[in-house]
């Protein structure tokens, strides 16, 4: 267990063993961490008087697993901004690059191709930090019981003696091919909408390399160049056009595609998103076209999900009248005082008079306007016994699915299951609902709705607007996820 002295100890030991590869090696760098985040360990270091010029790099080894890259918390990639935060807390600026394990993607919890996406978004978002190196996997996945680790499907290629590609294959060499030769510490180009992303690279060669994607669904990104630019486009997998042009329109989504152009560009925007549909039947339970069917209750005790660094906050609700959904409930969160970049904050709404659901539905969701700020929509429903259960959790939604992780209307869904028994796993480890399995028929009871002030973009903070809109809660009969 922790203590000062332990602390002290571990201190010395990693200041012994730093001065002799100072004295002995001088040019080896010096990497601390491998430890997650390592921010926890950066900090027991710093707190006791570790010196900052014998850590040449602090190291990141997040596991990532299955949840979505971009999002903000220790154990995924972007524990690295935590990593950070710290050496700054203590006043020192230093470098942060990747470990030989970041990260693990296991094909369990993602498949083929997830996998490969948020491979080449991990190493997109390690080189937004500045990252030296990126590890990319091995050549090819174990071919023993190592296999079934988080670690052991981390190949480009299947196991011996398949050896056959993987996307992930493909992808790398995508990516190796449009950032080849390039600067170390690429440019974050503001889009307009916070997690559509667009970084630009300078090469060695002269030209202007640009990497975009998008943490879920897809939208259109316009860029414009000097007249007569030549345009290479690279997509995910490596399919390339060339042409030569002063605007392009890049269609861009979860897997990162590139253009490697002559010249750099004067302007990068997000122009729209693509909209998504619900599946069918969508059976809609309250339409949230008015203020009249809830009550604001505020905060809730005992909210499960403290990796969001929850705290309860002021909002104002209206009922607007949208141009593409027409009447619905606007969400603004009122910021007031000073709370640290990384909270979160969230009030919850009650329903006067719910009913009922009739059959065994398999989701339930709703449409939200998101602002792009990483805020999340929980639900929570009362089963047949009379059991609250909400779908809140440290580790339910790897996959990103309630997280306002986007800009402008989407259809947001989740799996009503409470136990994982049926087909759809939401890349998760455990239920992902609080309580026992779920007993039908259901009400749905209320909403946690949770908006943030600031989100990562990628590797920044940057001020999202804090306001949302929500139309059309209800629920879906997939028949793919019966067993």
């Amino acid at each position: 267990s922790p203590t000062p002295e332990r602390d002290i100890k571990i201190t010395k030991r990693a200041e012994f063993v730093a001065k002799f590869f100072r004295k002995h090696y001088p040019d080896i760098k010096l990497v601390f961490g491998n430890n997650t985040s390592s921010s926890g360990v950066m900090a027991t270091l710093f707190r006791n008087g570790l010196d900052p010029k014998l850590v040449d790099y602090i190291g990141i080894e997040t596991p990532g697993q299955g949840c979505i890259p971009e999002r903000l918390w220790r154990g995924g990639t972007q524990g690295t901004w935590f990593a950070d935060e710290t050496a700054k807390h203590f006043g020192y600026d230093i470098p942060i690059t990747g470990c030989y394990e970041f990260t693990a993607r296991p094909l369990r919890l993602l498949g083929m191709t997830k996998q490969a996406e948020y491979k080449i978004r991990d190493a997109l978002v390690g080189l937004s930090y500045g990252f030296d190196y990126v590890g990319m996997g091995a050549v090819s996945d174990v071919a023993n019981g190592y296999l079934q680790t988080i670690w052991g499907t981390c190949g480009l290629l299947t196991r011996n003696s398949l050896h056959y590609p993987k996307p992930l294959f493909s992808a790398v060499a995508a990516v190796t091919r449009a950032l080849d030769q390039m600067e170390v510490g690429p440019k974050t180009l503001d889009t307009g909408a916070n997690t559509t992303y667009a970084l630009e690279f300078k090469r060695k060669d002269g030209k202007f390399a640009y990497a975009c994607w998008m943490p879920v669904g897809e939208a259109i990104i316009a860029f414009e160049f000097p007249n007569g630019t030549e345009i290479e486009q690279i997509e995910f997998l490596g399919k390339t056009t060339r042409k030569t042009a002063g605007k392009f329109d890049l269609n861009v989504g979860t897997g990162p595609c590139y253009l490697v152009t002559s010249a750099s560009a004067t302007s990068v925007k997000h122009v729209r998103t693509i909209p998504n549909e619900p599946p069918k039947p969508f059976k809609v339970v309250e339409k949230l076209d008015t203020l009249d069917g809830f009550r604001v209750m505020g905060g809730v005790r005992n909210l499960d999900g403290g990796d969001m660094y929850r705290k309860q906050g002021k909002f104002e609700f209206t009922q607007v009248n949208d141009a593409e959904h027409g009447s619905c409930v606007a969400i603004k969160l009122v910021k007031e005082g000073k709370i640290k970049a990384f909270e979160t904050e969230y009030t919850k709404i009650q329903f006067k008079r719910p009913d009922a659901i009739e059959g065994t539905p398999d989701e339930i969701g709703m449409w939200v306007n998101g602002d792009g700020g990483w805020g999340k929509i929980g639900f929570e429903i009362q089963d047949a016994e009379g059991r609250l259960h909400r779908s809140e959790g440290q580790w339910h939604d790897f996959g990103a699915e309630t997280f306002i992780a986007f800009t402008g209307w989407r259809f947001i869904k989740f799996p009503i299951d409470g136990e994982g028994v049926k087909k759809h796993l939401n890349q998760s480890l455990g239920a992902r609902w609080s309580g026992k399995a779920i007993t039908y028929p259901f009400k749905i009871t209320g909403l946690f709705i949770t908006l943030t002030r600031q989100s990562l973009n990628p590797a920044e903070m940057k001020e999202v607007p804090g306001v949302i809109r929500i139309k059309d809660l209800g629920t879906i009969a997939n028949p793919e996820y019966q067993q």
